[in-house]
C-alpha cells in the first residue's frame, strides 16, 4: 500500500467511525463497479447516502472537497444507479463528501451534506 493509499484508508476510516457515530448505519465500503469506486454506502433516517472520502495532510491547496472533480462526480453517480437497481426499495438518496484534513494525530473533519 502506498503512503498516499494508506492515508485515503485512514481517512475513510475516520469518516466512517465519525457517521456511524452520527447514527449511519454502514451498508458498503468501497463498492466498485468498473473503474469507478463509491467510498462509503450509508442508510440514514430512511435516506441512502453515497460517501465521497477525500483526505489531505494539509489544506495548502485547498479543502479536500474541492478535489471532487466533476469526472469523478459522474463515475460516483454511474455507480450509485447500478448499486440502487437491486434495491428497487430506496426512494430517497443523498451524495456527501466527508473532507478531512491533517494527520493521524490532529486532523479535522467535515461533513458536506448533499454535496452534489
Amino acid at each position: 500500500m502506498t503512503s498516499q493509499s494508506s492515508i485515503g484508508y485512514w481517512g475513510e476510516v475516520q469518516a466512517c467511525h465519525f457517521l456511524k457515530q452520527k447514527g449511519y448505519f454502514l451498508v458498503a465500503r468501497n463498492y466498485r463497479i468498473g473503474r469507478a469506486e463509491i467510498d462509503l454506502i450509508f442508510h440514514h433516517d430512511g435516506v441512502c447516502v453515497f460517501v465521497e472520502v477525500k483526505t489531505r495532510s494539509g489544506n495548502r491547496y485547498g479543502d479536500p472537497v474541492d478535489f471532487v472533480r466533476e469526472v469523478q462526480k459522474e463515475r460516483i453517480l454511474l455507480s450509485a444507479q447500478i448499486f440502487l437497481q437491486n434495491r428497487p426499495k430506496i426512494e430517497e438518496i443523498r451524495f456527501d463528501i466527508a473532507s478531512i484534513f491533517g494527520n493521524r494525530k490532529r486532523y479535522e473533519l467535515k461533513h458536506w451534506i448533499d454535496a452534489f
